[in-house]
């Protein structure tokens, strides 16, 4: 158990480190979430698949993965199957979800059952609500994370070490739909409830481990004239965990946040673009008797242009200019090597008939030019494909 944890502790402080490494992060993930219309093509869909992923760092790639379908049984009755992979610096997601659902009139249940290869992330979950179309439709869930753990602990490990839930990890989740001419609000916020189990060894009860988390994901888009539009992007996750044992403690909490505001505007020379992404991390770890506090702020700017070049294909010029600053056990880092970032970014997209979409996009560096050698040039490069019906 204790080394376990110890690994943990260690893995969690490299995660830092190694993002640290990486002082583009903020204008990475600015330009790694969908466009705008992107955005409305997917959320409009039953079915459908996009990809965003790129360069972390020498030996990381960042890659997030959605994909969907829908199995039409019969008027009342159908299935949802939901994909969703994520790679980055702060975890690693991978979830499959089966929704069955059942329809009468306005109203929409749902059986949710997420199976995976590690039992300890499966979820289950009921869930109901209003349902008028794909384009408007609004469902509150109750799950239950890692539902079969006490049956495996108790047929497996009762004569050793385990660990049964007291306080089981019930999580309550919102989901949303609402797209008109005008604009569109899609949603998917989860909080999972704090949740306890007991550290035994044999039937002694030796400790407690306490967990908590919480995470949601918003696009957002209004277009109060035909050639001007507002979108904003977030997502935020929260995770907590606590070990308590009768000569042990061990604390770790997990925060971050990023938000994405873009102004566009479109004209008959071609469409600007601007957006002000803003990111933020916060990790405690505590693990007796020492114990590390560290916060990180990031700011950017991007500026962009672009223009058709011909048919289904668009060439995107932009700047980006990012601000970081990091306070470690209550030393503020601010204004040294990689806090104060600057590139050009090119871009190409190819858009095939609004179904298929890629784009490639490419980061130059600006911070010492003309002053640096060409093959330095390059400052990270992103890919990202979608396809809807």
């Amino acid at each position: 158990m204790h080394l376990i944890i110890a690994i943990m502790l260690i893995q969690s402080v490299n995660i830092n480190r190694i993002e640290d490494g990486n002082s583009l992060y903020l204008m990475d993930k600015d330009v790694s979430y969908y466009q705008t219309e992107w955005v409305r093509s997917y959320i409009s869909n039953n079915y459908g698949f996009r990809t965003s992923q790129g360069c972390l760092d020498v030996e990381r790639w960042y890659q997030e993965y959605d994909g969907k379908l829908k199995l039409p049984i019969t008027e009342s009755f159908d299935i949802d199957y939901f994909f969703y992979k994520k790679d980055g610096y702060n975890g690693h997601i991978e979830t499959h979800e089966l929704n069955f659902n059942y329809y009468k009139k306005f109203l929409k249940f749902t059986l949710s059952v997420s199976p995976n290869f590690f039992k300890m992330y499966d979820y289950g979950g009921i869930g109901v609500g209003f349902y008028k179309s794909k384009l408007l439709n609004l469902q509150l869930f109750l799950n239950l994370i890692d539902f079969d753990h006490n049956y495996a602990t108790n047929r497996l490990y009762s004569d050793t070490l385990h660990d049964p839930y007291i306080e089981f990890p019930f999580q309550l989740e919102l989901r949303g739909n609402f797209i008109a001419k005008l604009g569109y609000l899609n949603f998917d916020i989860k909080n999972t409830r704090e949740s306890t189990k007991k550290i035994m060894y044999k039937e002694t009860v030796i400790g407690y481990d306490n967990e908590k988390n919480y995470n949601g994901r918003i696009f957002s888009a209004i277009s109060p004239l035909d050639n001007f539009t507002i979108s904003c992007y977030s997502e935020w996750n929260y995770i907590g965990s606590q070990v308590d044992t009768f000569n042990y403690h061990y604390e770790n909490i997990l925060k971050t946040a990023f938000v994405e505001i873009s102004l566009d505007y479109s004209t008959n020379i071609g469409n600007f673009h601007i957006s002000f992404p803003f990111y933020y991390k916060f990790n405690k770890f505590y693990n007796f008797p020492d114990s590390t506090n560290y916060s990180k702020k990031m700011y950017g700017l991007t500026l962009g242009y672009s223009k058709n070049i011909c048919k289904h294909t668009v060439l995107g010029l932009g700047y980006q200019r990012g601000i970081r600053e990091r306070n470690i056990d209550d030393s503020l880092y601010v204004g040294g090597w990689g806090d104060l970032e600057n590139r050009f970014v090119v871009s190409l997209e190819f858009n095939f008939s609004n179904k298929t979409r890629l784009n490639i996009i490419e980061g130059l560096e600006l911070d010492k030019f003309p002053h640096i050698p060409i093959n330095r040039i390059h400052n990270h490069t992103y890919i990202q494909i979608q396809y809807t019906p």
